[in-house]
């Protein structure tokens, strides 16, 4: 990612905040299943054009995720360099991976977090959701 303050745009600047986002969202719940790997590896080749190579998807499967920031911090650190379009997907994809399973109430709040942090009017976040 760019350090120069400007909006982040490019998928190479986008990647790691989508792994970031769905890899938390897999594993709110505290374990991640096979059925939420396939649809990260989804979402992450819908945006990458490319599949996770496997090294990627092990080391989502180790990870913490979050590094040492809680994710909402770290959009919220994030939501002034990111367009709407790209704070949409960031609640499409997190909630692709929520689908995978059934939405639960931790999602749910993550969802709720997330949408602040990137400053999504609850509004917007229900016609996301809807």
């Amino acid at each position: 990612m760019t350090d120069d303050g400007g909006m982040l745009e490019s998928a190479e600047q986008i990647q790691p905040i989508f792994l970031k986002v769905v890899t938390a969202m897999a594993m709110v719940d505290g374990k991640l299943k096979f059925s939420e790997i396939d649809g990260i590896n989804a979402v992450f080749e819908r945006h990458a054009g490319r599949p996770l190579k496997q090294w990627e998807i092990d080391e989502i499967a180790l990870s913490d995720h979050v590094d040492d920031v809680p994710l909402p911090a770290y959009l919220a650190g994030l939501a002034g360099r990111l367009g709407d379009k790209i704070k949409d997907e960031l609640i499409l994809a997190a909630l692709h991976i929520a689908g995978a399973d059934e939405l639960d109430i931790k999602e749910t709040a993550l969802l709720t977090e997330m949408a602040a942090a990137l400053n999504i009017s609850e509004e917007r976040l229900q016609a996301l959701v809807g």
